[in-house]
């Protein structure tokens, strides 16, 4: 079974911080900027489709870890390439998303969806990927 990847891929080199008020704010170029998390999303949330011509997106886990790591994207805004992406991180210890984990986030404090998409565009009705669990 084939599932989407979160394609509003962290980027790696962030950390979480503790603001009690989260914004998203949508810096240009194809990104939105996470304040309460200190994280940058891709605004396109099914951008792997791009990179598979006829595909829908959809990739298995070892697939989206080797997409994620080897993902390089040009932002048009400031005339350069981000190249230190990684899959969202999941925070606690069960199965589904929590609610301060980075996807959790989006879905429980930002209120982002399927249906509310915010800044985002392109959002997928399945699931997607989560790259690693801090416990």
């Amino acid at each position: 079974m084939r599932i989407y990847i979160w394609i509003f891929l962290s980027i790696a080199f962030l950390s979480i911080s503790g603001k009690s008020e989260a914004l998203l704010i949508d810096r240009g170029g194809g990104l939105i900027y996470d304040t309460d998390f200190d994280i940058t999303w891709l605004q396109d949330a099914n951008y792997s489709r791009k990179m598979f011509p006829g595909s829908n997106g959809g990739m298995t886990w070892d697939q989206a870890k080797n997409w994620a790591g080897k993902l390089t994207y040009f932002d048009s805004v400031r005339n350069v390439v981000w190249d230190d992406w990684r899959l969202p991180i999941k925070l606690g210890t069960d199965g589904g998303w929590t609610s301060d984990g980075e996807m959790g986030h989006l879905y429980y404090q930002e209120h982002i969806s399927y249906t509310s998409s915010g800044p985002f565009f392109n959002i997928q009705q399945t699931r997607y990927w989560i790259g690693s669990l801090i416990y």
